[in-house]
């Protein structure tokens, strides 16, 4: 594993319905299942103090928010009840617990404090609002609307409660997960990524990673995977960028692209420059020992007949990668267990 690497990473894993959350501490390599059980453990994230991670789990049937210690240990109910509850987030202060709910008929964004008391709903709109997300602030949220007609990134000033459209694309926009900073945002686009290459509007509509200034301004493409490429989430410095992607068949994993290059080209303000970097970035697998992962599972070889005697790397592929699990929906957090801990270089101009 790369040196420059280092702190902690939460993420879910598993398959069909069966997910648990695990730990993977990039220091000492060391991994930790944080969740047990037969059913849907799922979209954790780190506090800001990095104690506990907070998840949703349909352990009851319908998903519901939990908590449970960053080292391991008993899962805490926060927001329990017959409604359909997801994408939780506590506030950088720690203080709040932002998600999305449709205990009012709709999907909407809901805040809490900490423990999940004293709910109360900070949109009410008649159709889809979802994927929760902080600024670092603390001032404002980010979400995925289809308010206006389309799924777009909003963002919403929680002390006026004016909201503010990001994206207008007419692909699908999602997820928005803001840099330690704030000054850069990612989200991931089923945008077609060259308009004007002649293409059908929906030829290419796959779902990549994009980067985009707080305001909106000058959005790039920095993944061009012909599968799927989602759950976004940011280094503790700001240099790298973690999300899950589909290689081939429909099993996911873990992925980090260095966008250092990235952040020093949008200081730039130059459209063309950012998005020349952006076309220069690459990407690589976050290295994980996967045994424990497909134990949990049960997703060990079962030989039969002949295959008995074949060695394990001529046998696995018979069985297709989605057999062995899926991990998603990474979370990263510092060694010294802050949420951030942000780069000189990611301090430029980027508004």
């Amino acid at each position: 594993m790369s040196t420059e690497l280092s702190g902690r990473i939460v993420f879910s894993s598993g398959k069909q319905g069966d997910y648990d959350v695990w730990m993977l501490d990039l220091d000492g390599s060391r991994l930790v299942q944080l969740t047990h059980g037969d059913f849907w453990n799922d979209k954790p994230r780190w506090s800001p103090d990095g104690r506990w991670v907070v998840f949703v789990s349909n352990v009851r049937g319908t998903p519901n928010i939990y908590k449970v210690p960053g080292d391991g240990g008993e899962m805490v109910p926060l927001v329990e009840d017959d409604r359909w509850n997801d994408f939780p987030a506590f506030s950088p202060d720690g203080r709040q617990l932002g998600y999305v709910s449709n205990r009012s008929g709709n999907n909407d964004l809901w805040i809490a404090d900490a423990e999940g008391g004293n709910p109360r709903q900070v949109t009410t709109y008649q159709g889809d609002d979802n994927s929760f997300c902080w600024m670092p602030d603390g001032q404002s949220v980010l979400f995925s609307s289809d308010r206006s007609g389309n799924c777009d990134i909003w963002r919403l000033d929680l002390a006026s409660g004016e909201k503010h459209q990001l994206t207008t694309d007419a692909g699908m926009d999602v997820h928005p997960a803001p840099g330690p900073d704030g000054r850069l945002i990612a989200f991931v686009s089923n945008r077609q990524f060259d308009p004007g290459a002649g293409r059908d509007e929906w030829a290419d509509r796959d779902q990549d990673i994009w980067v985009m200034t707080a305001s909106g301004k000058h959005p790039v493409r920095i993944t061009s995977n012909q599968n799927s490429d989602r759950c976004v989430a940011w280094s503790p410095c700001g240099r790298f960028i973690l999300y899950a992607s589909i290689d081939s068949g429909s099993a996911e994993r873990l992925r980090i692209v260095d966008v250092s290059d990235l952040i020093a080209a949008y200081q730039t303000d130059d459209h063309d420059c950012i998005q020349r970097t952006a076309g220069r970035l690459r990407s690589f697998s976050l290295k994980l020992e996967r045994a424990a992962l497909e134990a949990e599972i049960d997703a060990g070889r079962h030989p039969f007949f002949l295959t008995s005697l074949l060695p394990d790397f001529l046998v696995r592929p018979f069985y297709g990668e989605e057999y062995f699990g899926s991990e998603r929906y990474p979370d990263w957090i510092a060694a010294n267990g802050l949420k951030t801990q942000t780069l000189q270089t990611a301090a430029g101009k980027a508004t």
